[in-house]
């Protein structure tokens, strides 16, 4: 696998993945938002034997960053692609200065709802901490709370 910097040519393949999360981890907000957010935030690209098969998208305020999009191939998960999408954002991030790199995510689901548990995980096994917990919200009879994680950097 090869990470490299998005190309607007990679436009495509990012709405392929996208539309085959959704609505597993995307709503229709994010079928609209995310081909139009990697073309403005920092984006890298994973690619396998030429193939886009991820992404991830940040940006910095206040010299913090944030992850703005993460997706991965259905078939490519749990594979350490997506750590290695992370780890060579925080290196990124780390030669830049930046030392504190946040992410929101659906952290809590009524009923339970497993792709959502997996982020968590995902999260949390690469060291990021949860920072704030949203109020609870329902929509459609589906009851969640956003979280806010955060992770210091090593400099």
């Amino acid at each position: 696998m090869q990470i490299r910097e998005f190309e607007r040519t990679d436009l495509k393949a990012i709405k392929d993945i996208v539309q085959s999360l959704h609505p597993d981890w995307f709503d229709k907000n994010a079928l609209r938002n995310i081909p139009v957010d990697v073309q403005f935030q920092k984006t890298l690209i994973a690619e396998d034997k030429g193939n886009v098969i991820g992404f991830v998208s940040y940006f910095t305020k206040d010299g913090e960053a944030t992850i703005g999009w993460i997706g991965l191939n259905k078939e490519k998960r749990g594979k350490k692609y997506g750590t290695q999408l992370i780890e060579r954002m925080e290196m990124d991030l780390t030669d830049k200065g930046v030392s504190i790199v946040r992410v929101e995510t659906v952290g809590e689901t009524t009923p339970l709802y497993k792709p959502y548990e997996e982020t968590v995980k995902f999260y949390k096994k690469l060291g990021f901490e949860v920072d704030k917990k949203s109020e609870e919200k329902e929509e459609q009879g589906f009851k969640f709370r956003m979280y806010t994680f955060k992770k210091a950097l090593s400099h």
